[in-house]
């Protein structure tokens, strides 16, 4: 075969199904961005990935529009919304054009910081989606409204849900409702008392993973007490305790309920001194009690030392060293002792709290119950904050004694904070480089302990500063931060007696970055913004000339009238004398002058017709009153001439008397005398004749006289 001809593999020739499965591997801004400008193909390919995942927790606003106007909702699997001070308004500006119930295929959410109200609009979207994941964490009070509580309840009762995270810390669970049949299997939570952990353990009963969160202690007798009385919950088998108050004994009693647990952690959680004495203890419980135990993570720190004693850091990590640890469950231990600040760390090597910030010292004293390795420290992948004296460390990596890392220590940092002195010290870019991967960072801070720094030694070390992040991020001079770092800056800590006052050198690249953004994202908005307001600008002008022509024509009719009344008399007579012919039966000026003068004493000329036509009106009503009383008269004779219901009454009492029936008889013959009392009625009406009194007609023409004079008065206007 010829090779010219042979097809050589690449990335084109992959099943896109394949591709897709790549893409698992890559973020969002990657596949977007990058993978899907280098071809036609490869565009195609992410036109049609429907498995995203949008993290918009630490990103650029250019990004966060780009990736939302490009991928659409229903091709995004998992979201992460952040409110926190690196993204303010986000949330806001997400459900304002668009809204989670869109997001069909949406099966994990991370929320960040949220307000409550956006909360609620979120929460009330997900009644229609099969979520599977729900995470939460802000430091706000939902407590206050209970549309938030009421709506996450609904939320936890989706049939979906299996992954619970609420790390809300003022979270009242006594209002959240579980479920009948919750199906969610891991749960993380803040659970301050004993009964709030019972209830949940009762109230989800297919829950593997529960991690506590702040558990405090109660008064111990009655706790245990109440623990010892209840059924174990053999559902559980992953138990984690983080940053509780709790003590040994209280401890085992948790336990107790949840025999079958294969795995647990205590993550500052314990007092570490209190731990180390009752190990003993501890050991014959785990061997008696937790059958099923086969990992064991804890992490305990100490930092409140006398200043005047070392740490022995054999007698923490020795009891360790025996065959249970060791060997028979292998669960190692390290115990690491910071100088300065003094700080005693207790932990097992794959675990550590992400939101304890580790200090990075030159003098760092390690002891492990694995093979040492003090000069080639492990990995601490659970590290996120570090911080870190820069000009004392790089003393020793520069000694004899000293050397830069064979392997990056802290892969997984999202934190850093440097201290250095009057000047950046020699070789630490490349040191820092070794030691951490920059390229996680999403936050970078230097500071100056100099209080006599000038701000031009400042703008070197800046200089330095950017360098470093350019070396490692692979950007250009006149390029901004890349996307995971969201700030860095540099401050000048000046130490005295009172304290620390620290004065911050902002970032322009960060500043001209977002300002660049903005406006490439907004232009066409605030484009639109000023034509609007150009065209109400011309819209109030037009309104404004239109109501000064109205108020001119209005003013010139006042004044003209205001002409004609003071000069009537004048202006009458001139007319009347030119244009009128006047006659010797009809004086038209006195006729005129009487109008006006009634119109002045508010007597409309309707009423004098009225009163000067009563009498014939009077005649008239008259007249047609009795016309109607007649002919209702005459129907009265005729109706009573008909009605003659007597002779049947007769017939029908015969009847009655003759079949025996007494009680109708009697209620019949009471009918014969009240018609008999109605015959005489009508009798004594019809004696009489059809003739009205004098005074009926009188009174009624007398109100409908009053009521016309009424109308004529409420409709009287006032002379022009």
């Amino acid at each position: 075969m010829n090779i010219s001809t042979t097809q050589r593999p690449s990335l084109c020739t992959l099943p896109v199904e394949l591709i897709h499965y790549i893409f698992r591997y890559l973020d969002a801004r990657t596949i977007v961005r990058s993978f899907r400008s280098v071809c036609k193909q490869f565009y195609t390919i992410v036109k049609a990935y429907d498995q995203f995942n949008l993290d918009f927790n630490a990103s650029l606003k250019s990004d966060f529009l780009f990736l939302c106007n490009f991928i659409s909702p229903e091709n995004i699997q998992s979201l992460t919304l952040s409110d926190r001070d690196e993204t303010p308004g986000q949330v806001e500006f997400f459900l304002s054009f668009t809204r989670i119930k869109h997001f069909t295929r949406l099966r994990y959410l991370t929320l960040f910081e949220i307000d409550d109200c956006h909360l609620n609009i979120i929460l009330k979207d997900l009644s229609t989606l099969t979520l599977q994941s729900l995470c939460i964490h802000s430091e706000r009070d939902y407590s206050r409204d209970n549309t938030s509580l009421n709506q996450l309840s609904s939320v936890i009762s989706l049939p979906s849900l299996r992954n619970v995270s609420l790390n809300i810390p003022d979270l009242n669970l006594s209002e959240l409702l579980w479920p009948l049949e919750c199906k969610i299997q891991h749960l993380e939570i803040y659970c301050r008392t004993v009964d709030e952990y019972c209830n949940i353990l009762n109230h989800v009963p297919n829950l593997r993973k529960f991690v506590v969160i702040e558990l405090n202690q109660d008064s111990m007798d009655e706790t245990v007490t109440q623990l010892s009385n209840l059924t174990p919950f053999r559902q559980l088998s992953y138990l984690a305790f983080k940053h509780c108050h709790i003590d040994i004994i209280l401890l085992e009693s948790l336990l107790l309920l949840v025999p079958s647990i294969e795995r647990l952690q205590l993550i500052r959680s314990i007092d570490l001194h209190t731990f180390i004495a009752h190990l003993h203890q501890w050991v014959n419980f785990v061997e008696t009690k937790l059958l099923s135990l086969t990992q064991f993570e804890f992490f305990l720190t100490d930092d409140q030392h006398d200043f005047n004693f070392m740490v022995d850091t054999e007698s923490l990590i020795g009891p360790f060293r025996t065959s249970f640890w060791t060997e028979k469950k292998s669960w190692f231990a390290i115990c690491d002792y910071i100088v300065s600040p003094r700080t005693v760390i207790l932990y097992t090597p794959l675990i550590f709290d992400p939101e304890f910030e580790y200090v990075y010292e030159s003098k760092e004293i390690r002891r492990s119950t694995s093979v040492p390795s003090i000069n080639n420290p492990t990995k601490m992948d659970g590290v996120r904050k570090l911080r870190l004296d820069l000009t004392n460390v790089m003393a020793l990596a520069t000694s004899s004694q000293g050397g830069l890392p064979h392997n990056i220590r802290f892969p997984q940092l999202d934190q850093l904070t440097i201290r250095i002195g009057d000047e950046w010290p020699l070789g630490s870019l490349r040191f820092l480089s070794s030691l951490v991967d920059l390229s996680k960072l999403i936050k970078l801070s230097l500071q100056i302990t100099n209080s006599i720094l000038v701000l031009g030694s400042k703008s070197i070390l800046t200089k330095s500063f950017h360098r470093l992040l350019k070396e490692n991020y692979y950007i250009e001079d006149n390029d901004a931060l890349p996307n995971q770092l969201t700030s860095y800056g540099v401050y000048n800590d000046m130490s005295n007696t009172s304290g620390e006052n620290s004065n911050s050198l902002s970032n322009n690249n960060l500043m001209e970055k977002n300002k660049t953004d903005d406006h490439h994202s907004f232009g066409l908005f605030l484009f639109s913004i000023r034509f609007c307001f150009a065209l109400i600008n011309m819209l109030i002008i037009v309104l404004t000339l239109i109501t000064g022509f109205l108020y001119g024509v209005d003013l010139l009719l006042n004044m003209s009238c205001e002409l004609v009344h003071h000069n009537q008399t004048l202006l009458i007579s001139l007319v009347t004398n030119n244009f009128v012919n006047q006659s010797a039966t009809f004086d038209v000026n006195r006729t005129i002058f009487n109008i006006i003068n009634d119109c002045n004493r508010n007597i409309p000329f309707s009423k004098i017709l009225f009163e000067n036509a009563s009498t014939q009106l009077q005649n008239e009503l008259s007249s047609a009153i009795k016309d109607i009383n007649q002919n209702i008269f005459d129907q009265f004779l005729n109706f009573n001439n008909k009605i003659n219901i007597t002779s049947d009454l007769h017939l029908l009492m015969s009847i009655v008397s003759s079949s025996g029936l007494t009680k109708i008889v009697i209620l019949l013959k009471s009918i014969d005398h009240d018609f008999e009392q109605i015959r005489q009625i009508f009798h004594r009406i019809l004696k009489r004749n059809s003739t009205l009194l004098a005074n009926f007609t009188s009174n009624v023409f007398n109100e409908f006289e009053e009521f016309t004079m009424k109308v004529i008065q409420s409709t009287i206007e006032k002379c022009p």
